[in-house]
């Protein structure tokens, strides 16, 4: 199942450009301040949503692996925008991270955990109800996802597992062994026998900035390729949570904003460089 998460194809271009266009003001040495987004100041200001009585407080309590991530991050902030509170998310950090911990100042419940000792992720699990997995990206991926398997069936309690699982886009298969270890270790997830949902992103369009300056733009192919924006899979990935298993249970998702050729991905590099031309260069594997 395709879910098209709130962005036309054209507007997802114009957004690509505004993206890009604030990293270079960024870069240039204007005031952030004025490009940040928001809702990236912690702000509750959509929390007067119709949010289900039992997520209101003392609800089932929400496990978040990797809380501090690129994605993991922002699910917590979608469920808190949600309604979800404080209290009923349980922030699971791999030890001795220390990128983004500020995201980490307002939220009750977490807990520091080595993803590499099934027996320390168990009893952080230990009182959850649901839990969204994905790993820090490292080389051991696939022991981590397998050790979270195990600690959510020691744990027990759990009803409800949403996945980050492999891109949409078959043509990174084979290509990163990060998203190859995804892919193979939503196996164990599935052994369980606990309803699971899989998430399937695709490019997260949110990294473009990091390229925006290189005078090529390189990808596999030369066919349009689905793209995802991060705080869009982060606002599905909340409410497949708030939604529960009997809706979403054994389904996979493969969440896609739009289909852009890389002559598009150039084009929108080009504008939002004011006119230095970006070339997309097809990469062949031969």
């Amino acid at each position: 199942m395709r879910i098209t998460a709130f962005h036309a194809r054209s507007k997802i271009l114009v957004a690509l450009i505004v993206i890009l266009s604030q990293f270079v003001d960024i870069a240039e040495g204007q005031d952030a301040s004025s490009t940040s987004s928001g809702g990236d100041n912690g702000s509750n200001d959509d929390t007067d949503c119709d949010v289900p009585t039992q997520y209101r407080s003392h609800g089932p309590i929400i496990a978040v692996t990797s809380c501090t991530g690129f994605v993991g991050s922002r699910v917590v902030r979608s469920l808190r925008r949600a309604g979800v509170s404080s209290g009923d998310i349980r922030c699971l950090v791999h030890r001795g991270t220390t990128k983004n911990v500020n995201s980490l100042a307002d939220l009750e419940d977490v807990r520091y955990v080595d993803f590499m000792d099934m027996s320390s992720v168990a009893e952080a699990l230990r009182g959850t109800s649901m839990i969204y997995v994905n790993t820090p990206q490292s080389d051991n991926v696939l022991a981590m996802r397998s050790n979270i398997a195990h600690a959510i069936h020691e744990a027990g309690g759990i009803r409800h597992i949403v996945a980050l699982g492999e891109p949409a886009d078959v043509s990174w298969y084979g290509l990163s062994k990060y998203w190859d270890d995804h892919r193979s270790g939503l196996s164990e997830l599935e052994r369980l026998g606990i309803p699971l949902t899989i998430l399937q992103p695709s490019w997260f369009l949110d990294l473009f900035p990091g390229i925006v300056a290189h005078d090529k733009f390189q990808r596999v192919g030369t066919k349009p390729s689905p793209y995802s924006s991060v705080d869009d899979v982060a606002d599905v990935t909340a409410a497949i949570l708030r939604d529960g298993p009997i809706k979403h249970g054994w389904k996979r998702y493969s969440l896609i904003n739009a289909l852009l050729t890389g002559d598009e991905i150039a084009q929108a590099m080009t504008e939002a460089r004011g006119g230095i031309t970006t070339t997309y260069v097809p990469i062949t594997l031969d």
